[in-house]
């Protein structure tokens, strides 16, 4: 008959086997123990999931245009440093600096130049009003804002490229190879080009 362990060799076993549990390194068993090491513990992480890239900020004014050299020459008076591009009789200006701020300033500036042309601006990115969606419309006449708009109704009644330029930019990229930009065009560049639209416009007979 195997006679019973000593009661105080196995509480000294369990003594150790506790205390290098607790005081160890990393749960690793004691040399000579008989016990394997323990593996070393996963690493956490607590950076959670990665953050996803926040879609580009793009402005876009619209105001009716008959070809897109004439209407970089008319942006280049107010200053509005943009590509412009025209489908369909609609100009569109993708600005440079596509900010709430900026794009704001621009469309004014543009609406002034223009008078009583309607000046439509289309802002994809943050806004100063808390209420805002991620897509603002706002109209413009005279250098004024006169409207907020829906933009997704607008859009709707306008050509599918400014959705592409404002959402898709794998195809707005597509569209802007056909674009010229105010850079392209010397002041003296621009000025000649409006004065001969100006010059070449039938007259109206009189009396109308």
């Amino acid at each position: 008959m195997t006679a019973p362990a000593e009661p105080d060799g196995w509480d000294a076993a369990l003594a150790d086997l506790l205390a290098s549990e607790a005081g160890g390194t990393g749960g690793a068993g004691k040399a000579g123990d008989g016990l394997p090491p323990a593996p070393p513990a996963p690493e956490l992480d607590l950076s959670g999931p990665p953050a996803e890239p926040k879609p580009r900020e793009v402005a876009v004014l619209v105001v009716r245009a008959r070809d897109a050299t004439l209407l970089a020459a008319v942006l280049k008076g107010p200053r509005v440093d943009a590509l412009a591009l025209v489908k369909d009789g609609l100009g569109m200006a993708v600005l440079d600096d596509p900010t709430e701020a900026a794009a704001l300033a621009a469309a004014s500036r543009l609406s002034d130049t223009v008078g009583q042309e309607t000046v439509l601006l289309l802002h994809r990115g943050p806004s100063d009003n808390p209420g805002a969606a991620d897509l603002q419309a706002y109209q413009y006449q005279a250098g004024q804002e006169v409207a907020s708009l829906a933009a997704g109704l607008v859009l709707a009644q306008l050509p599918q490229v400014l959705e592409d330029l404002l959402i898709d930019p794998e195809e707005g990229d597509k569209a802007l190879r056909y674009a010229v930009h105010t850079g392209d065009l010397t002041t003296q560049q621009a000025i000649a080009i409006i004065a001969g639209v100006r010059h070449r416009r039938p007259r109206r007979p009189r009396g109308e």
